[in-house]
């Protein structure tokens, strides 16, 4: 297991859904809790030309967590996933100090 100087510990209903970290001196550790629903007046005829638009997707109210850093010597994003999150759902962050972390689920 790699190891990092900071770590976040990130619960949904108590269930453990990362342990992340970033294998660098310098970096960004992130967690975020967004909800969006879009206005679909802004789509415009220059998005629904691209082929891989999707608008029902694009359009589709969404909350969702997000865990994810960024080795700022490197430049490389990285993720430990997207999280959907319904109405009553409870996320729990534990800033823990340095040490081991889950490797990441792919590029953010």
């Amino acid at each position: 297991m790699p190891t990092s100087p900071a770590r976040f510990e990130v619960f949904v209903n108590g269930r453990k859904v990362a342990l992340s970290g970033v294998e660098a001196t310098f970096g960004v550790l992130s967690v975020s809790a967004h909800w969006v629903k879009r206005n679909p007046t802004g789509v415009t005829p220059k998005m629904r030309a691209k082929s891989s638009f999707d608008e029902e997707s694009f359009l589709r109210e969404a909350c969702a967590l997000e865990v994810g850093a960024l080795n700022t010597i490197t430049n490389e994003h990285i993720s430990w996933g997207r999280h959907e999150l319904k109405p009553g759902d409870e996320v729990t962050l534990r800033v823990l100090p340095g040490g081991e972390f889950e490797a990441p689920k792919g590029d953010a």
